[in-house]
């Protein structure tokens, strides 16, 4: 048989083992119909006709202005219903307006699972490497795709030209698990428009499918918007009005205040962090939630460059030494990384034993996240820690079964000889046996220790397994002497076991052995208490059994005092609730940044008490794409609203990112002069210019010749000239940074994607791997919650009416002015 002929069999052995797989799958999972039923959303989305989609208008009578204040718990509900289908509305059809370059993929095979219900089985060609090609699409679940018998050029393939396509949705796409990765399972809106031979499963044509839209944030905004709770911070977010009379008060009553505050954070060891006056009132704000039994919402205000996630990290702390289970909650992956990193290393660091790094637990997607790359992350990243602990779980093997071997071991050890010597006299069978056991509960105590959530109910465990350790150790050495003498007598290994005495006492009992120089006397009182201390364990420390890493996942979910993730992601919480010890306090970073109702997800949680939402409303909001649901306050923020009302803000009230030049126009402007400079914004290394000449000053303004082009095939525009000067500047730091020896981040901010592209190309690549060099190119709001060392702002715009689109946006000017130190 030639390699032709090999290859060929081993492909169609793979394309069957693929269908029998997608057909046992399908088979395994039908039953639990509501996985793949679709959501109202969806099915709204289904109803739509490609005219109703373009229709501009089609929502627009539904669609009421979001009140500041509501008259009802309903209401307030309510109120974001309709707008957030009319973004998904807009979302899609702005995903078809950009039809020409649409990500897609080819499908190979197909298989019918529920032709009644139109659900379908998809194998897809791989993604083509190609960057420049549009043939990347990997089908994700909750994808909504146009089903079609053409590659995606140009919409009028579906408004005249009549191709056969139909909407879809991705149900399941495997992820390994006897499901393959290449495979998806799709419901669709009508029947198929091509049909597969009934031979191969090959579609008899062509068969795209082409990604328009996931709709998984949004169906969990749905479902958080149905869940008819009367939940007490709800009440709490639609009842509230101006606070302006608690405001006036606290204001006179600043220097009680700021007294009282410290006294509320005495014994929690917050001195090491040197926070300033505004952030440490602002932390025992927050630490005295927890003593009211009463809901509430406390704001922070957080300017840039204030310490927003040192004071996030701080209340995270603080709630890590006072034993409450908390959530911190972001937008973007970004900022999420940027608390778990900080309140990580502050745990990792600390001295004083009262917190672990046990106790913080990350979720997310690991690829995005690139958990990889840092050390702490990997540490408390919860698909890692599931793995490390994994084995813990295992009935056969787990913890459990590792004390009570050992165990029967140290008591039963002649009676098992007898029973099964196999040859080995009595001192070979006892150390082979020991050596084995005690190793294999030692791995268990090395992971357990390190990753295990700690409480104050599990505290004296943790001890135990120490004293365990060292236990081990000591039977180790004495049962490995050349000379046992009385050791190896069957009276001194059928010696009594102590049985009920109070563990306080056995740190004290271990010191008498370490010193006890009586091998017999060392040796009983050595195996009587380990075999004491592994039977509290086996109470005290009872893990459930647990045969895969999504079951150890959620144990840990259940127990971790502190909970980092997106505010998207914590949706995966409520499928935990039963189980789960409640959470008392929710945190959420760059809470201007959130839609009012993405932040219903986390608010909703079981057991959430408090929340405090840190941000700033002089920042970019969150991202609206139709303009029907912007102009009715979709995309306000609740801390916008709540800070339209008058309620009560603490203000980060002091700057340590920028030169004093820097930030004097936009505290100015945007702050009211609100804000002062912290100590080492003046210090003279912030007087250093990066490059010679009067022109590169703490501020500069370049004016340079050309104007602003279309990008080809779109809308956006670029200015090729600014970009050959951006190009210049950059070379110019870098052979500055080579010949000194120092470090140097750069930020390049165009507001428009086509000149981010163009700066990319040129820029990005050339210095990608040049250490001690990093050069990012994103736009305005890629770059919010950042900061570098410069930042060149590229305004592309350069016309006889003087427009410069973006500056008309003061939240957006704001951003890009601040990201400079």
């Amino acid at each position: 048989m030639s390699d032709g002929e090999r290859s060929g069999k081993k492909r169609r052995r793979d394309e069957e083992e693929g269908f029998e797989d997608a057909a046992r799958y399908w088979a395994r999972v039908k039953k639990n119909d509501a996985t793949f039923a679709l959501s109202y959303l969806e099915r709204q989305v289904f109803s739509w006709s490609v005219k109703d989609i373009f229709n501009r208008d089609l929502l627009r009578h539904k669609i009421k202005r979001i009140p500041d204040t509501f008259t009802s718990f309903w209401s307030y509900l309510d109120s974001f219903t309709w707008p957030l289908i009319e973004e998904v509305h807009t979302y899609i059809s702005s995903s078809l307006d950009g039809y020409a370059q649409a990500n897609f993929v080819e499908v190979t095979h197909l298989l019918t699972v529920n032709s009644r219900k139109s659900i379908l089985g998809f194998q897809v060609a791989e993604p083509v490497k190609d960057e420049n090609s549009r043939e990347t699409y990997v089908p994700a679940e909750r994808d909504i795709i146009l089903v079609s018998s053409q590659k995606p050029r140009h919409i009028s393939d579906l408004t005249r030209n009549k191709a056969s396509f139909v909407l879809g949705s991705v149900r399941k796409r495997g992820k390994g698990n006897g499901f393959r990765p290449d495979w998806c399972i799709v419901q669709l809106s009508s029947t198929i428009p091509i049909e597969a031979d009934p031979y191969t499963d090959i579609p008899e044509g062509p068969l795209f499918l082409v990604f328009l839209i996931n709709m998984k944030t949004y169906n969990r905004i749905w479902r958080c918007l149905l869940l008819g709770k009367n939940d007490a911070n709800l009440d709490e977010l639609q009842n509230k009005k101006s606070c302006g009379p608690v405001n006036k008060w606290k204001q006179a009553a600043g220097h009680y205040l700021n007294f009282f505050y410290r006294r509320l954070v005495d014994g929690l060891g917050l001195e090491k962090f040197n926070l300033n006056g505004s952030q440490l009132n602002a932390v025992a704000d927050c630490v005295s939630l927890m003593d009211n039994n009463s809901s509430s919402i406390k704001l922070l205000w957080g300017p840039p460059g204030t310490g927003k996630t040192k004071t996030i990290s701080s209340i995270l702390w603080a709630m890590l030494i006072k034993g409450r289970r908390t959530l911190a909650c972001a937008p973007t992956n970004t900022a999420v990384l940027e608390i778990a990193v900080r309140i990580a290393k502050l745990v990792a660091e600390s001295s004083d034993g009262g917190v672990f790094l046990n106790d913080i637990v990350l979720f997310g997607n690991k690829k995005k996240m690139k958990i990889d790359d840092d050390y702490y992350l990997s540490k408390v990243y919860v698909n890692s820690r599931a793995e490390r602990l994994l084995p813990c779980f295992l009935p056969s093997k787990g913890w459990r079964h590792c004390l009570c071997t050992l165990i029967d071991l140290l008591v039963n050890s002649v009676t098992k000889h007898q029973l099964n010597n196999k040859g080995k006299t009595f001192k070979h069978h006892l150390k082979d046996d020991y050596i084995k056991l005690s190793g294999n509960l030692q791995s268990r105590i090395a992971v357990l220790y390190n990753d295990h959530p700690r409480n104050l109910e599990t505290g004296r465990s943790f001890q135990c397994m120490l004293e365990v350790l060292e236990l081990i150790q000591i039977l180790h050495a004495l049962l490995s002497a050349g000379d046992g003498g009385d050791i190896w007598s069957n009276e001194l290994l059928e010696s009594t076991i102590e049985e009920n005495t109070d563990p306080v006492l056995w740190p004290s009992q271990l010191a008498c052995i370490r010193i006890n120089s009586c091998n017999k006397s060392k040796f009983v009182a050595a195996r009587s208490l380990c075999v004491q201390e592994l039977r509290y364990l086996c109470k005290n420390l009872d893990l459930p059994h647990c045969y895969s890493t999504q079951d150890v996942q959620l144990y840990l979910l259940s127990r971790t005092r502190c909970i980092i993730c997106t505010v998207c992601s914590s949706f995966r919480l409520y499928d935990k609730s039963e189980n789960m010890i409640p959470l008392e306090l929710l945190i959420i970073d760059e809470a201007a940044q959130l839609k009012e109702c993405e932040t219903l997800i986390p608010l909703q949680l079981p057991g959430i008490r408090h929340a405090v939402f840190i941000g700033d409303e002089y920042q970019l909001p969150a991202l609206v794409k139709s303009k029907i649901s912007d102009a009715a306050n979709f995309g306000r923020s609740v801390f916008e609203r709540l800070s339209s009302l008058g309620y009560s803000k603490h203000l980060l009230n002091i700057q340590y990112r920028m030169h004093s030049e820097i930030s004097k126009f936009p505290v100015g402007t945007f702050y009211d002069g609100k804000i002062s400079d912290g100590p080492n914004v003046s210090h003279k290394y912030y007087n250093k210019r990066f490059l010679a000449g009067k022109l590169f000053r703490p501020y500069s303004f370049i004016n340079v010749d050309g104007h602003e082009t279309c990008e080809k095939h779109g809308l956006s525009l670029k200015n090729s000239i600014e970009v050959a000067a951006i190009v210049l500047i950059v070379r110019r730091l870098f052979k500055e940074t080579v010949s000194t020896g120092s470090k140097l981040s750069v930020g390049v901010v165009p507001p428009y994607n086509a000149q981010v592209r163009a700066i990319q190309e040129k820029v990005e690549k050339a210095y990608s791997r040049s250490d001690g060099f990093l050069v990012k190119v994103k736009s305005v709001d890629g770059f919010q919650g950042a900061e570098e060392d410069i930042i060149i702002i590229s305004t592309v715009r350069s016309n006889g009416a003087g427009s410069v689109g973006f500056l008309s946006n003061l939240q957006r000017t704001n951003v890009a002015l601040t990201r400079a130190k």
